[in-house]
């Protein structure tokens, strides 16, 4: 366990010399509101170390993020975006060098990528992934053991994966397949969600809601917000999206003759409840913004029936690629860029292009050729 800055520069200093690293945290996000990094899981060789920001400062974790950034110091990371996410919100860390586990499995034509699986494909090894242990409250001190080795197992056998991954690979001539997924992973970064003042429109059963109910449903999750900021308390706890739409639908209904309302909430917040409520009918109505003519991939209109029976054939000629060469068909090319293609076959170029679309520079330089005979 390491809990103080000294031990953790200590940590990081040895750690630099390493060829590579292996990474996991652990975040707080079913149990508190804004969530925490809880822990951050280090292994190298056959030891690993539980790092406890909890009991440090801003400052004190600092070193942490110069290991992160060290291009000359391998990542191993198992499904990395989350990882990469939750080190750029809390003390915006950047990472370099990343080799993701989940990522290489997939492309050994593994189906099955959670860790457990994975390990026990790859390694023949078995850990014991518990739901409970899983959404365990990381905030809690001292951690019980079992969550400890929870912890520790995440990152103990992963530097042996990402060696037997690699062979697979080269193996299979996917290895510069990988490395440009990889290449793309050090990008992501953390992107806060919606504020409930506009998340309320992604609120299932949203749509079915007219203007003045829209209005309502608005200061409903406005409340919710703040008092799961105010209870350290993850939103959904507080109250569900299916009881705020059911409230916000019912109009000036009295809240205990509500079906669906718990008991306990409308103890708890009957009065907030209604006050929130009352702003939201005094409110000006809420019109939902149009998302104008164009869907997702910024395609206008609706498909003709050669347009559809071409998306047909594209995802026929996506299938068999996969097929042969046992991996995911979602792999061999972007589904965006195929609706592109079958619209307008001539933006194969565009679509091929280094940097214009979503399409990758190994799927252009593997796949290119044979899509352009199935566009025809």
């Amino acid at each position: 366990m390491i809990t103080d800055a000294d031990a953790l520069a200590g940590l990081v200093e040895r750690l630099s010399l390493e060829h590579c690293v292996v990474i996991d945290t652990e975040s707080n996000s079913f149990h508190r509101f804004p969530d925490r990094v809880c822990l951050v899981q280090i292994a190298a060789g056959k030891r690993a170390w539980v790092v406890d920001p909890l009991e440090m400062t801003e400052d004190d974790v600092a070193p942490l993020g110069e290991l992160m950034a060290n291009p000359n110091v391998e990542k191993v990371i198992h499904a990395a975006s989350n990882d990469i996410r939750v080190l750029d919100k809390e003390w915006s860390f950047r990472v370099a060098n990343i080799f993701d586990t989940s990522i290489a499995a997939q492309f050994c034509g593994m189906r099955r990528v959670g860790l457990d699986s994975v390990l026990l494909d790859a390694l023949g090894v078995s850990i014991v992934k518990s739901k409970s242990l899983q959404r365990a409250d990381w905030t809690v001190r001292p951690l019980p053991d079992e969550a400890l080795q929870y912890a520790v197992d995440d990152v103990l056998h992963l530097q042996d994966l990402r060696d037997e991954l690699v062979r697979r690979l080269e193996e299979l001539g996917r290895m510069e397949w990988v490395e440009e997924e990889f290449q793309r992973l050090e990008n992501i970064r953390y992107r806060a969600p919606d504020p409930p003042e506009i998340a309320f429109l992604n609120a299932k059963g949203s749509r079915a809601l007219g203007p003045q109910e829209l209005a309502v449903l608005r200061e409903l999750y406005v409340f919710r917000y703040n008092e799961g900021m105010r209870r350290d308390v993850p939103p959904f706890k507080i109250m569900s999206d299916a009881v705020l739409t059911t409230i916000a639908a019912a109009g000036r209904d009295d809240l205990d003759e509500i079906e669906g309302i718990p008991v306990s909430s409308l103890r708890r917040y009957g009065r907030r409840l209604q006050r929130a409520r009352e702003r939201g009918l005094a409110a000006e109505p809420v019109t939902r913004p149009r998302n104008g003519n164009s869907n997702s991939n910024g395609l206008e209109g609706r498909p003709t029936r050669e347009q559809i029976d071409q998306l047909r054939d594209l995802k026929a000629w996506r299938n068999e690629q996969g097929e042969e060469l046992d991996l995911d068909p979602a792999l061999i090319w972007p589904m965006q860029s195929l609706e592109r293609l079958a619209r307008d076959a001539s933006l194969l170029n565009d679509e091929t292009r280094e940097g214009a679309s979503v399409v990758r520079e190994w799927q252009a330089r593997e796949f290119g050729e044979s899509l352009a005979a199935a566009l025809g």
